[in-house]
């Protein structure tokens, strides 16, 4: 729980407006955002190897944007089916019917749909609901953090 509440503080309480909005673009904001959020984990006395992988994955994370890519991996079912599936069922522009008629081969657009020009912002289609795609980008994005904190804090 302590865990928790560290993480809650150092990420939304202690994080400033300039910080939240820099940190993607900028090595600065991510990494001063970065030790600003590690800072409060010294409380429960890790190790040294423990805090500075901590503060050095929330800075990759932050600073990259990691989320995006394993909701995007994730959707693709980390990327073994679909390339796959793209190739081999939607490499037609149309697919034929019981009746003899083309139709447009659904695949195709399921494919395009999940092209990471398509999913870069939040790692979800752009035809998902903004709101939808905002909030599950943000609690992928503490599940991240939060697992690699309780690791680090378990076994460092």
């Amino acid at each position: 729980m302590i865990q928790l509440l560290l993480h809650l503080l150092g990420d939304f309480i202690l994080q400033s407006e300039p910080m939240a909005a820099g940190k993607r673009g900028s090595s600065f904001w991510a990494g001063f955002h970065a030790l600003v959020y590690a800072l409060p984990f010294w409380l429960l006395g890790p190790s040294w190897a423990a805090w500075s992988l901590i503060c050095g994955s929330h800075f990759v994370i932050d600073r990259w944007g990691l989320a995006r890519r394993v909701i995007w991996a994730k959707n693709l079912g980390f990327g073994l089916w679909p390339k796959w599936l793209c190739r081999k069922i939607g490499s037609g522009n149309a697919v034929g019917t019981e009746d003899g008629t083309q139709r447009e081969d659904p695949w195709k657009n399921e494919c395009e749909r999940f092209a990471w020009r398509n999913c870069k912002a939040t790692g979800y289609p752009k035809d998902l609901e903004p709101w939808l795609a905002a909030t599950l980008l943000i609690v992928a994005d503490n599940t991240l953090h939060l697992l690699v904190n309780w690791s680090c804090l378990r076994w460092l």
